[in-house]
């Protein structure tokens, strides 16, 4: 069984920088999922669209385009997962090309009647910035792809592991990025970017994720991020009560304008085997760590965090080397050696350092009372209609 699961949430209707998440079966046995955040702070400049009202952030149009563009190539360029094993540098070269151009010729429709800024250096704002984190899935290989600080993770027994390093300016790791504040060090814009890439082989069963940082990035420890994934799953009886759970779970958490996830689980025969499967793990995960933390009757909770955090680092930490953000706008990439046993692929650990549910499922029907996340309604932005 493969089940693909679409989540997002935002504070504010249509306003959420986080783009619709990718979800989609590109050929038999061929799947692609992906999440894209744009970057409010460095895309603060503002277009006038014919269809809105009102001035629409670069960071919220840098996201949509970046996502259609994404799931266009890989229609059009990767169904056939044999090419693109084959040629995956080249093919990723490629799609790195094409988000560029995508970003500057959408850029150059925009200035028709938006006049550019003036601020120079330091001072001058990206256009049309944002994050991505992709995961593209056949013949039981993987391969992540990113920009920024959205992330790749896979859940099986063994807990969470992400597979994708933050790309930020400060070597932090993913404890310390949840109190520290760090500038990125490459994502997508019009001026240039570089694609990172993780290639692993899929092992049966597991849960394949890709996730923006409204997702993560506010709860005390990675490990409460694992537990409120197996929390909701145990206390459901299908995915489609999952994906409300999980939603609703995110959604009290998150800070953010919006938060986005895309999950790709496979090698159960439904979901009841699914949950079985990992109820040994949610015991483990409660036991050893989120007791531990959330006692109540514990004071100065630090050591103890830190101590459980190198404790369970050890297996979440899957990252690759990063690539030095001053190489330009030369295409790089990073390939991490990959065998087809079944074993983990070794990699060189070296630690760095908004959630709705995809709108053709039923099974939304949260309101918007007081401000509440709400449902993404808005139709993608496609580059011949801007």
């Amino acid at each position: 069984m493969t089940e693909l699961l679409s989540l997002y949430t935002e504070k504010q209707m249509n306003l959420g920088e986080d783009a619709k998440p990718i979800s989609e079966k590109l050929n038999t046995d061929v799947y692609l999922i992906g999440v894209f955040d744009g970057l409010g702070g460095a895309g603060g400049r503002r277009f006038m669209l014919p269809n809105k009202q009102a001035p629409i952030k670069g960071s919220w149009l840098a996201s949509r385009i970046i996502r259609e563009t994404t799931l266009q190539y890989f229609k059009e360029n990767c169904a056939d997962s044999f090419k693109f094993y084959n040629n995956i540098s080249s093919v990723l070269k490629n799609l790195e090309n094409k988000l560029l151009l995508s970003l500057k010729e959408s850029l150059g429709k925009l200035e028709l009647n938006n006049p550019p800024s003036r601020l120079k250096g330091s001072l001058a704002i990206k256009s049309l910035p944002t994050t991505m984190a992709a995961c593209y899935i056949a013949d039981k290989k993987g391969v992540f792809i990113w920009a920024g600080d959205s992330r790749g993770y896979i859940l099986d027994t063994g807990g969470l592991h992400q597979y994708t390093k933050d790309d930020l300016e400060n070597e932090y790791d993913a404890l310390d990025n949840i109190t520290k504040t760090s500038d990125m060090s490459n994502y997508v814009s019009e001026a240039g970017f570089i694609l990172k890439y993780h290639l692993f082989p899929v092992t049966y069963p597991s849960i394949i994720l890709t996730a923006t940082d409204g997702c993560f990035d506010w709860y005390v420890t990675p490990m409460h991020f694992e537990h409120i994934l197996l929390l909701t799953m145990q206390n459901s009886l299908s995915f489609k009560e999952w994906k409300i759970r999980l939603l609703s779970a995110i959604a009290e958490e998150y800070k953010d304008d919006s938060a986005t996830m895309s999950l790709f689980c496979v090698g159960w025969d439904n979901f009841t085997t699914m949950k079985k499967y990992f109820h040994p793990r949610f015991k483990v995960i409660i036991k050893d760590y989120i007791e531990l933390i959330d006692d109540k009757k514990k004071e100065n909770k630090g050591p103890l965090i830190t101590s459980l955090w190198e404790k369970y680092k050890k297996a979440y930490d899957k990252t690759v080397q990063n690539i030095p953000s001053n190489l330009g706008n030369t295409p790089k990439h990073i390939a991490v050696p990959y065998t087809d046993s079944a074993e983990q692929v070794p990699t060189e650990h070296q630690t760095t350092e908004k959630s709705k549910i995809d709108s053709t499922d039923s099974s939304n029907n949260i309101g918007n009372p007081h401000n509440k996340p709400t449902i993404l309604t808005e139709k993608p932005i496609l580059l011949k209609e801007i």
